[in-house]
């Protein structure tokens, strides 16, 4: 006999559990810390939008603008000075802007010059964001010096501080309080580094006056006092306050923020006056106002040598591989400091320069990465015998933004040998080549 299976029972459905409209439901559950505490609530991207966030005022009347989308530097709109969010701005080299925003937050970008403070850093560039309801500014720090105040009677704020991709919390807590934060690149020191490597960046913020507080991530720095120093480094290591023995940071407390700068020579100081004035009368694109004067031979020295400096804040590095090219010795001298801080601020600069130098000078693409390998520091002592013996040789080099490019680079690294030789790029092929050989000499003699 054939067994029937038997039909299974159809399954009940169970209808879902009605809540009572008189019992309330609580609250998620508080992520906290051990101590209890809630932890902070994470840092959001900033907001896309585009609004006015404040307004802008300089003794010197110059600020520059990056708007959204646009490659190409222009002078901040002047009339009403308003600060857009998506828009960077930029105080060029030796100028101050102050940006109050809507909510009485003041910034200050604080442009430098070699004749001033010795922090390397030249030009200011900050990108505006719209702040979160929690926040009374989100600004983007991409290069140089700010200070964050108060408004005459605002109390205290919040500001979110961004740089690449860290994102901090700052509390002024007194209406006095003062914070200064600079930021600076500088490449590796390493000769096996390739081309491009993502560029070491160093933070550094000090409270000047009153107090303050910073908070990374669950990390808090409370109650911060004027003289103390934070620093933060982009190759690993967490914020934290900066010791007393910093190999990065020479200068103390004092000597970096607070100690009065040397202040600019009357014909320097007039020729900074003469182009914040030729910028408020400019009718024509900036790249012209500063590359003008630099290859005009009646030109102030200070004016010609400071050009490549201007030129290389509006990322304008064709003319400033012109400058390379200079009869005067000073102004190829800044050009090359251009060149190296202009390089050493993003990933990519590097082979962008490259490519300016195949195309202004003529150079093969071996020849151009050398060259800009040369605007690297370096120690004569560590790498190899054979690589030293290349720069050398390269003082003798056909062209003379190369040869001047390896002067900057081997008096850098042997500033006795620099002295001793007398070298001069620009001199006539006899006298550089004599003075090349004198200095290797000089070398060997010291280091071998």
């Amino acid at each position: 006999m054939i067994p029937i299976p038997e039909t299974p029972k159809k399954e009940e459905k169970k209808s879902p559990p009605v809540i009572s409209p008189t019992v309330e439901v609580g609250p998620m559950p508080r992520v906290v810390d051990g101590s209890g505490k809630p932890l902070p609530k994470p840092i959001e991207a900033p907001l896309p939008d585009r609004a006015v966030v404040g307004t802008w005022e300089s003794e010197s009347g110059a600020l520059l603008v990056r708007k959204r989308g646009e490659t190409k530097w222009t002078q901040a709109e002047a009339a009403e000075k308003k600060i857009s969010s998506t828009d960077t701005y930029l105080a060029l080299p030796g100028v101050n802007a102050e940006v109050l925003t809507k909510t009485g937050v003041k910034i200050s970008l604080e442009g430098n010059l070699p004749e001033l403070v010795p922090v390397n850093f030249l030009e200011t560039r900050v990108l505006f964001h719209i702040p979160a309801p929690d926040y009374d500014a989100d600004i983007t720090l991409q290069a140089g010096r700010i200070v964050l105040k108060l408004d005459k009677g605002k109390k205290t704020a919040r500001i979110v501080l961004r740089v690449r991709d860290e994102a901090w919390v700052i509390t002024l807590n007194e209406e006095k309080s003062e914070l200064v934060v600079d930021l600076t690149y500088r490449w590796s020191t390493d000769p096996k580094i390739d081309f491009d490597e993502a560029p070491r960046t160093l933070v550094y913020l000090g409270v000047l006056e009153g107090s303050a507080s910073l908070r990374s991530g669950f990390k808090e720095f409370a109650a911060l006092k004027p003289g103390d120093k934070l620093k933060w480094d982009s190759t690993g290591a967490a914020i934290q306050f900066a010791p007393l023995r910093d190999e990065d940071d020479p200068l103390g407390f004092l000597d970096r923020w607070l100690a009065k700068p040397p202040v600019l020579s009357k014909e320097a100081d007039t020729v900074l006056k003469t182009i914040l004035k030729d910028l408020k009368q400019q009718m024509g694109p900036l790249d012209i106002t500063f590359s003008a004067p630099m290859k005009n031979e009646k030109e102030v020295l200070t004016r010609r040598r400071w050009a490549p400096l201007f030129l290389q804040a509006i990322d304008e590095m064709a003319y400033v591989v012109e400058g390379l090219q200079s009869e005067r010795a000073e102004v190829r001298a800044y050009a090359c400091l251009a060149c190296k801080h202009w390089a050493e601020q993003g990933l990519g600069r590097e082979t962008l320069l490259a490519n300016h130098l195949m195309k202004e000078l003529s150079l093969d693409k071996a020849e151009a990465f050398r060259a800009v390998r040369l605007l690297r520091p370096v120690n004569l002592k560590q790498i190899n015998p054979a690589e030293v013996d290349r720069i050398f040789a390269l003082l003798r080099d056909p062209n003379l933004a190369v040869r001047e490019m390896a002067r900057f680079s081997l008096a850098n690294a042997d500033p006795i040998g620099f002295r001793e030789s007398g070298y001069e790029s620009g001199a006539p092929k006899e006298r550089y080549e004599m003075q090349a050989l004198r200095w290797y000499q000089s070398w060997q003699r010291r280091f071998k």
